[in-house]
């Protein structure tokens, strides 16, 4: 199997965390939420053509999830995005 080949096999693998997570309330299940799809982001940004546009999605998704929660956890998630996608802008 080829890198990207793989790389498209994980972001399938995220996605199915992705779904599987993304209803819960559970603090810890919601922390795997946004991990799959940070690293998500990462692959299309560093290994699928430079997917900016897919990465942005991903990091919005976790941004749109948390933005209203009342949970410092979950809240610290969002925080870390603009550092991330500044990486993107280099």
């Amino acid at each position: 199997m080829q890198s990207k080949e793989r790389y498209i096999e994980a972001i399938k693998k995220y996605n199915e965390v992705i779904k599987l997570t993304e209803k819960s309330k559970d603090i810890n299940i919601l922390k795997t939420f946004a991990g799959a799809n940070y690293l998500k982001a990462y692959l299309y940004f560093y290994y699928l053509e430079d997917d900016r546009e897919a990465s942005e999605l991903a990091y919005d998704r976790v941004v749109d999830k948390f933005k209203d929660s009342q949970d410092i956890e979950l809240l610290k998630y969002i925080l870390k995005q603009p550092k991330i996608i500044k990486t993107f802008q280099t």
